[in-house]
Protein backbone atom coordinates (compact mmCIF):
# COMPACT_ATOMS: atom_id res chain seq x y z
CA UNK A 1 0.00 0.00 0.00
CA UNK A 2 0.76 3.23 -1.01
CA UNK A 3 0.49 6.87 0.21
CA UNK A 4 1.43 9.99 -1.18
CA UNK A 5 3.09 12.19 1.57
CA UNK A 6 1.62 15.91 1.81
CA UNK A 7 2.93 18.56 -0.42
CA UNK A 8 5.64 20.94 2.07
CA UNK A 9 4.31 23.86 3.17
CA UNK A 10 5.98 27.41 2.59
CA UNK A 11 6.52 28.92 5.97
CA UNK A 12 7.35 32.95 6.34
CA UNK A 13 7.84 34.44 9.77
CA UNK A 14 7.96 38.18 10.71
CA UNK A 15 8.65 39.88 13.67
CA UNK A 16 6.87 43.86 14.70
CA UNK A 17 6.14 45.72 17.43
CA UNK A 18 3.19 45.91 18.89
CA UNK A 19 1.74 49.27 18.34
CA UNK A 20 -0.60 50.17 16.19
CA UNK A 21 1.47 52.34 13.80
CA UNK A 22 3.49 49.29 13.01
CA UNK A 23 -0.03 47.04 11.69
CA UNK A 24 -0.10 48.98 8.30
CA UNK A 25 3.32 47.27 8.02
CA UNK A 26 2.36 43.74 8.95
CA UNK A 27 -0.55 43.96 6.75
CA UNK A 28 1.79 44.98 3.73
CA UNK A 29 4.44 42.02 4.63
CA UNK A 30 1.52 39.36 4.96
CA UNK A 31 0.17 40.60 1.56
CA UNK A 32 3.32 40.98 0.00
CA UNK A 33 4.96 37.85 1.08
CA UNK A 34 1.77 35.58 0.30
CA UNK A 35 1.98 35.87 -3.56
CA UNK A 36 -1.98 35.49 -3.75
CA UNK A 37 -3.52 37.93 -6.70
CA UNK A 38 -5.21 41.01 -5.96
CA UNK A 39 -8.56 40.19 -4.73
CA UNK A 40 -7.46 37.36 -2.07
CA UNK A 41 -4.23 39.23 -0.93
CA UNK A 42 -6.62 41.76 -0.09
CA UNK A 43 -8.87 39.74 2.43
CA UNK A 44 -5.52 38.33 3.64
CA UNK A 45 -4.55 41.81 4.24
CA UNK A 46 -7.52 42.57 6.49
CA UNK A 47 -7.28 39.35 8.69
CA UNK A 48 -3.57 40.09 9.20
CA UNK A 49 -4.64 44.09 10.15
CA UNK A 50 -7.85 42.34 12.56
CA UNK A 51 -5.68 39.88 13.67
CA UNK A 52 -2.43 42.19 14.67
CA UNK A 53 -4.74 44.88 16.00
CA UNK A 54 -6.07 42.55 18.10
CA UNK A 55 -2.54 41.74 19.35
CA UNK A 56 -2.12 45.17 20.10
CA UNK A 57 -4.92 45.78 22.06
CA UNK A 58 -5.51 42.98 23.88
CA UNK A 59 -2.18 41.11 25.19
CA UNK A 60 0.68 41.31 26.73
CA UNK A 61 2.40 41.64 23.51
CA UNK A 62 1.43 45.27 23.90
CA UNK A 63 3.46 46.15 27.21
CA UNK A 64 6.55 48.40 26.44
CA UNK A 65 9.01 47.14 24.06
CA UNK A 66 6.38 44.37 23.17
CA UNK A 67 6.54 42.58 20.21
CA UNK A 68 4.01 39.83 17.83
CA UNK A 69 4.73 36.97 15.13
CA UNK A 70 3.46 36.72 12.12
CA UNK A 71 3.91 33.51 10.75
CA UNK A 72 1.96 33.50 6.74
CA UNK A 73 1.95 29.36 5.70
CA UNK A 74 1.52 28.42 2.49
CA UNK A 75 0.36 25.16 1.46
CA UNK A 76 -0.97 23.88 -2.21
CA UNK A 77 -4.47 24.80 -1.75
CA UNK A 78 -4.64 27.58 1.39
CA UNK A 79 -2.90 30.20 2.88
CA UNK A 80 -2.96 30.66 7.00
CA UNK A 81 -1.71 33.50 9.04
CA UNK A 82 -0.95 33.07 12.52
CA UNK A 83 -0.26 35.68 14.64
CA UNK A 84 1.78 34.67 17.88
CA UNK A 85 1.57 37.42 20.80
CA UNK A 86 2.36 37.23 24.59
CA UNK A 87 -1.34 36.83 26.00
CA UNK A 88 -2.90 37.56 28.79
CA UNK A 89 -2.85 35.11 31.54
CA UNK A 90 -5.26 33.36 31.86
CA UNK A 91 -6.46 33.78 28.66
CA UNK A 92 -10.13 34.31 27.74
CA UNK A 93 -10.67 32.37 24.52
CA UNK A 94 -11.07 35.55 21.93
CA UNK A 95 -14.74 35.16 20.05
CA UNK A 96 -17.13 37.22 18.00
CA UNK A 97 -19.60 39.09 19.19
CA UNK A 98 -22.45 41.18 17.26
CA UNK A 99 -21.81 45.02 17.91
CA UNK A 100 -24.28 47.94 17.62
CA UNK A 101 -23.86 50.17 14.80
CA UNK A 102 -23.08 52.99 17.62
CA UNK A 103 -19.32 50.62 18.56
CA UNK A 104 -16.07 51.67 16.48
CA UNK A 105 -14.84 48.32 17.24
CA UNK A 106 -15.54 45.19 18.44
CA UNK A 107 -16.03 43.94 14.87
CA UNK A 108 -12.15 42.05 14.15
CA UNK A 109 -13.27 38.50 14.98
CA UNK A 110 -16.37 38.64 12.92
CA UNK A 111 -14.71 40.57 9.99
CA UNK A 112 -11.85 36.97 10.32
CA UNK A 113 -14.80 35.10 10.37
CA UNK A 114 -16.69 36.56 7.33
CA UNK A 115 -13.39 36.30 5.09
CA UNK A 116 -11.70 33.47 6.49
CA UNK A 117 -12.61 29.77 5.20
CA UNK A 118 -11.48 28.75 8.89
CA UNK A 119 -9.79 29.93 12.26
CA UNK A 120 -9.18 29.66 15.52
CA UNK A 121 -7.40 30.24 18.53
CA UNK A 122 -4.28 28.19 20.46
CA UNK A 123 -3.35 29.13 24.04
CA UNK A 124 -0.47 27.57 25.57
CA UNK A 125 2.29 28.69 28.00
CA UNK A 126 4.45 30.56 25.08
CA UNK A 127 1.45 33.15 24.19
CA UNK A 128 -2.35 32.97 22.29
CA UNK A 129 -1.79 32.08 18.08
CA UNK A 130 -4.52 32.77 16.52
CA UNK A 131 -5.02 31.95 12.77
CA UNK A 132 -7.22 32.31 9.51
CA UNK A 133 -7.00 30.50 6.25
CA UNK A 134 -8.46 31.39 3.15
CA UNK A 135 -8.60 28.95 0.26
CA UNK A 136 -5.99 29.62 -3.01
CA UNK A 137 -8.75 27.72 -4.80
CA UNK A 138 -11.42 29.64 -4.42
CA UNK A 139 -10.03 32.70 -3.40
CA UNK A 140 -12.21 32.58 0.03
Amino acid sequence: MSTAAPALAEVHTAVFAAVPARVAAARAWAATTSGLPDAPAADLALITSELATNACRHSRSARPGGAYALTLTRYEDRVRITVTDAGPRPVPAPRTRPASEAEESGRGLALVAAYAHTWGVDNDTGGTRVWAEIRTDTGV
